[in-house]
């Protein structure tokens, strides 16, 4: 059971309202175990930065777009593009650099329209198609539907299952923690 006690320990924002929804959810898609809800609170707390970053911040200085991505970012093409003392980052081209032309990221402007969203940070046209399949939605009303319900509870404008619990089984091997199975 996820209880807003076991949420402030771990350093989520809003520890009551992320409890009562991820408890729910979790119960609904089948995370009941306590190594499963450990390895779920672990994993989408990570990314989220415990429920805070419901958005991939692509904010980086060219130092650390050349350490995170040597293969797309050479120096001087991350001087252009990093946030610098002369200039904001172009979030939108760190995005086209970084994820363009992967994770099933095919058309222009793919890689900024399929950025990390939700608490486990879905990325990449691929992973949005199968979350977009398992939720019965269109692929292109997936981003912004992520960031209204996994916003923050206070500023959600409706309730539901946050999409990390139900596409959470298809994304990790640690779903079978705590159910007897040697993968985890």
């Amino acid at each position: 059971m996820i209880t807003s006690k076991l949420m402030q320990g771990l350093g989520w924002a809003d520890p009551v309202e992320w409890a009562a929804v991820l408890d729910d959810a979790c119960d609904r898609h089948g995370i009941i175990t306590p190594k499963r809800i450990a390895m779920f609170l672990a994993n989408t707390g990570h990314e989220s930065n415990g429920g805070r970053a419901i958005r991939e911040n692509l904010n980086y200085k060219p130092s650390a777009l050349v350490a995170q991505w040597p293969k797309y970012f050479s120096p001087e093409y991350a001087e252009e593009v990093g946030r610098t003392d002369a200039h904001p980052a172009d979030q939108k081209a760190i995005a086209e650099a970084a994820y363009g032309g992967r994770m099933g990221n095919k058309n222009p402007g793919d890689g900024w329209r399929f950025i990390g969203r939700g608490l486990m940070q879905t990325t990449g046209r691929y992973n949005y198609e199968k979350l977009a399949q398992t939720m019965g939605m269109l692929v292109d009303d997936l981003p912004s539907w992520i960031e209204t319900k996994e916003a923050p509870p206070r500023a959600r404008r409706s309730t539901g299952p946050p999409t990390a619990a139900t596409n959470w089984p298809t994304l990790t091997r640690w779903t079978s923690a705590g159910s007897g199975s040697t993968a985890a």
